[in-house]
């Protein structure tokens, strides 16, 4: 359990089923490889919003009906664009590479006491951006070897969960973080297309 003296966030997020992210290790390594710091600093997901306490379980499920109904709506998939230029968010504190998630979640369910984002990214890795980041990757990401192609990337089952990140005592400063993962709530089940005719 993290300590109430170590600064941190509260995040409530959406995570990606494991076999999606494999491409995305991939390229993390390749990130890694070349150089850059903090490309495994972050959990692999969709932060949503910003909590002031955990959601409850039945907070999340509803939360979890309600990504599935914005995906069925939008081809029935969430999807990542590029990965585009870098960003910065003050809280929790660091730079990042985002990849844009599709649909974009402007407005969740009342009853969710959630500060949400205005847009969803997935946090591709963090960087330094004040030296490493503009000499290794001047457009935002490392050019895909030649018949490579990741990106876009499409994912249906996944599921939500409260989050803690706080930065690490170890590693590279402002560019390390440890995380904490609450109980996990899954997306339900996306209806049979051949249901719907």
């Amino acid at each position: 359990m993290i300590s109430t003296k170590v600064p941190y966030s509260r995040l409530v997020a959406l995570f990606p089923h494991d076999d999606f992210l494999r491409p995305i290790r991939a390229y993390r390594s390749r990130l890694f490889g070349s150089g850059l710091i903090g490309a495994f600093s972050f959990p692999a997901c969709i932060p949503l919003g910003y909590a002031n306490e955990a959601l409850k379980h039945d907070q999340l499920i509803n939360l979890a009906i309600f990504l599935r109904l914005q995906a069925e709506n939008a081809a029935g998939h969430f999807h990542l664009g590029n990965p585009e230029e870098p960003k910065y968010l003050d809280e929790p504190g660091f730079s990042y590479i985002p990849m844009r998630v599709h649909p974009i979640i402007n407005e969740l369910p009342s009853g969710i006491p959630l500060q949400s984002f205005s847009e969803q990214f997935f946090i591709l890795c963090l960087a330094d951006f004040k030296d490493s980041m503009k000499q290794l990757i001047p457009a935002g990401q490392p050019v895909p070897a030649e018949g490579e192609s990741i990106f876009p990337l499409h994912f249906r089952a996944a599921f939500v969960a409260n989050l803690l990140v706080w930065p690490a005592s170890h590693g590279a400063t402002g560019l390390s973080f440890c995380w904490e993962r609450g109980k996990s709530v899954w997306l339900p089940s996306p209806p049979r297309r051949d249901a719907q005719k």
